[in-house]
């Protein structure tokens, strides 16, 4: 096996944070555990998009409420919305790869609702753009 290495050329490392203090000194002591939280877009829309402070969410408009919408089959519009209840519709909306696809829609993220309305007819299209808070 061939370990591949960086090379940094003449660079050094850079200064230390706390130059007064010994190299590798805790900064931050009050922080006992890291979490690491990996979603795809939607899911993360679904869960943390409306959280105040939060990365990047849902674009939101002067009134706080988000401004994204997705078209349905028929070109009509659905918009962002709070679900009711957090209790989801088992399957819905589809992660299958050819759903996940449809979703994506070459990197436009257009598909939440006309993925459902394609391969879950039947079934509460809109749910594709709800999120919880």
């Amino acid at each position: 096996m061939r370990l591949l290495t960086r090379r940094l050329g003449d660079q050094q490392p850079g200064p230390l944070p706390r130059p007064d203090l010994p190299a590798g000194s805790d900064l931050l002591p009050q922080i006992k555990h890291i979490v690491i939280l990996m979603m795809e877009n939607h899911s993360y829309d679904n869960y943390l998009g409306m959280l105040t402070g939060r990365g990047e969410g849902f674009p939101l408009g002067p009134d706080g409420q988000p401004e994204v919408s997705n078209p349905g089959t028929g070109g009509e519009s659905v918009p962002a919305h709070h679900l009711a209840s957090t209790v989801q519709e088992a399957e819905v909306p589809s992660q299958s790869w050819h759903a996940t696809h449809l979703q994506w829609g070459e990197g436009k993220c257009d598909g939440f609702v006309s993925n459902i309305q394609a391969l879950l007819p039947g079934h509460d299209a809109t749910v594709g753009m709800g999120y919880w808070s």
